[in-house]
């Protein structure tokens, strides 16, 4: 059984309940909470005083806030959420019926929302172009987002310098697109580094990567600088049925159907302990303790 999401951003998280209420806290500067009003989380406070930045130790701009406890999204409240997403400053939220809410930072079109795109949203806004799909997953890069559908596509919307909106070009798009590369995969599951992406199908467990591949963080085996604009599959793990995946900033992580573990690009992240290699550019089973 499923259980309620949780998601955690650069700087904030999100978490829903068992009935499908969303809570937000944590970092507020591009209203990435959803709070609506920016100053939630500031009323217990004594009357004159204002919560300190999330930052220890480091002055901030007053435009900068903190939210330290978990604070209802009361713009959801009528919706049952069953997807979490947290970007670097933006957040996405999939109903049980299959809609898409996006908020926070929107410079780069991360939220979807073409008419929001020169300014923070502080409310959950509905992303339109999506209406007309069931979204199963979600996920947040740094920058950009990803979905996927009841039908197995894949759209993605936000920063695409690096590729990693795989429609072959390195343009930024301001609403959901569909990645025509990935059409006949079929895909179950998304997941969304800092500035690459990854897809998981249905079909076979195969998995497929693309945008800024430094460090190997594509799993492709084309070195320290092979980036992609379009899904690749990533062919060593070839035969293993990949069941599910995670990016983060500079790495990647999949595990298969018969549990075990891979991990591939920057070997800081990665858990090897082999330090005559930097970083590892294809898929490497992890050998963990049988305690995990």
């Amino acid at each position: 059984r499923r259980g309620a999401p949780v998601a955690a951003g650069r700087m904030h998280s999100l978490a829903a309940s068992r009935e499908g209420l969303l809570w937000s806290w944590g970092q507020n500067t591009y209203e990435q909470l959803g709070l609506g009003d920016g100053d939630a989380g500031q009323e217990n406070l004594p009357p004159g005083t204002r919560a300190a930045p999330c930052v220890g130790g480091h002055a901030a701009p007053s435009a900068r806030r903190c939210v330290r406890s978990p604070s209802q999204v009361s713009a959801l409240s009528a919706e049952k959420v069953t997807l979490l997403a947290a970007g670097g400053d933006h957040s996405a939220a999939g109903t049980a019926v299959g809609r898409v809410y996006t908020w926070g930072w929107a410079a780069q079109g991360q939220l979807g929302r073409p008419a929001d795109k020169n300014s923070p949203r502080s409310v959950p806004g509905l992303v339109a172009a999506l209406s007309d799909s069931r979204v199963t997953d979600l996920s947040c890069g740094a920058c950009h987002t990803l979905a996927c559908t009841a039908r197995g596509e894949v759209f993605s919307w936000g920063c695409g310098t690096n590729g990693e909106l795989g429609h072959g070009d390195s343009f930024n798009r301001h609403s959901p697109e569909l990645i025509e590369a990935l059409v006949t995969v079929h895909a179950c599951a998304v997941a969304a580094g800092e500035h690459h992406s990854v897809a998981l199908s249905a079909a076979d467990g195969a998995v497929f990567a693309w945008g800024h591949g430094r460090g190997g963080r594509l799993g492709l085996g084309n070195g320290e600088e092979g980036s992609a604009l379009l899904p690749q599959r990533v062919s060593a793990l070839s035969g293993v049925a990949i069941a599910s995946v995670a990016a983060g900033a500079s790495h990647t992580l999949a595990v298969s159907a018969a549990g075990r573990h891979y991990a591939w690009g920057s070997l800081d992240a990665l858990g090897y302990e082999n330090e005559e290699l930097r970083n590892q550019p294809t898929p490497a089973e992890l050998q963990l303790s049988e305690q995990l």
